[in-house]
């Protein structure tokens, strides 16, 4: 899964008030897949207000084609939807954690085959 993740998010970032890549990242201890224990195994700080988002709708915007775009953003477009393709097809109950208000983690996890929570982060910058 590491080397599939890292060759579809390699040149990918998560658009908002700066770029920000993907990494990798796995819990094989995390217990019960709660904002608190994802908290705790990522090393967020525990004051930041949390919330979980499905993540269909954290890729719409990633995934879907605007009229507008050029090729860039079409390419874009298309690898991001290959990236919830890969997600889908390698984890189970897939969630999205956003951790802050404006310096905002987010770590979009699931289970693989062996039970083991693994996913990818990424920050967004929101104010």
């Amino acid at each position: 899964m590491v080397s599939k993740l890292a060759t579809s998010t390699d040149g990918l970032t998560y658009v908002s008030e700066t770029d920000a890549p993907f990494e990798f990242v796995s819990f094989p201890k995390i217990g019960e897949m709660s904002a608190a224990n994802v908290a705790k195994a990522a090393k967020v700080e525990s004051s930041k207000p949390a919330i979980t988002i499905d993540h269909e709708i954290f890729f719409q915007r990633l995934t879907e084609n605007k009229e507008w775009f050029g090729a860039k953003e079409k390419e874009q477009a298309r690898r991001f939807r290959r990236l919830k393709e890969l997600l889908e097809k390698e984890l189970t109950d897939i969630t999205v954690f956003r951790f802050g208000k404006i310096r905002i983690d987010i770590l979009v996890l699931g289970k693989n085959k062996e039970g083991k929570v693994e996913g990818l982060r990424t920050y967004s910058v929101e104010t």
